[in-house]
């Protein structure tokens, strides 16, 4: 198991970035029209869907963090037979270019199985954050914080199109919460 400080430093940086970037690209999948935007959000989406489903399920992959490395005597998260399904298909339609990948438009994913994968993930996630105890409880509600504040700036941007966005915390400051926000 990693140490005290490397999960705590996941748990700030690399988690809540998954998290933040579910809920963003569910958003962009809501709001856009079909096309290549929309392609690369639902892609991304699935992408994000993965990575989190893989955590709340303690995947047995031992190269990656499991939610059973936050909580003591954390279990498995169920995941209902629709949501295997969906996110069996998802496999198939976005990350392997094999021969079960459909033609058929009715076969694909779209909006209403994004949205339930996206529900089961946000339950599964509440269910943990409310296990969630000290030393990572506190870090977590912090990071979230900031990390809805750096949400509601960028769906501010994304209204004034701006030219260019970096979104970056320079490696050069000490580890904060808080992400710098820079349009050139």
């Amino acid at each position: 198991m990693a140490s005290q400080e490397k999960r705590l430093n996941w748990l700030r940086e690399h988690l809540s970035y998954e998290v933040t970037m579910l809920r963003y690209t569910m958003e962009k999948v809501q709001s856009l029209p079909a096309g290549n935007d929309w392609n690369a959000h639902f892609e991304s989406f699935c992408t994000h869907a993965r990575l989190l489903r893989d955590f709340v399920t303690n995947d047995k992959d031992s190269r990656n963090f499991k939610a059973k490395e936050f909580v003591d005597g954390c279990k498995d998260e169920p995941v209902p037979s629709h949501i295997v399904t969906i996110m069996q298909k998802i496999d198939s339609q976005v990350f392997h270019p094999g021969k079960r990948r459909s033609s058929k438009q009715e076969e694909k994913v779209y909006d209403s199985k994004v949205r339930q994968v996206y529900d089961w993930l946000e339950t599964a996630i509440a269910r943990f954050e409310s296990t969630l105890e000290e030393p990572y409880k506190s870090v977590w509600t912090a990071t979230l914080v900031a990390e809805d504040h750096r949400h509601s700036l960028l769906k501010k941007l994304d209204r004034q199109q701006p030219t260019t966005l970096w979104l970056f915390q320079p490696p050069s400051l000490p580890a904060r919460t808080t992400w710098g926000l820079f349009g050139l």
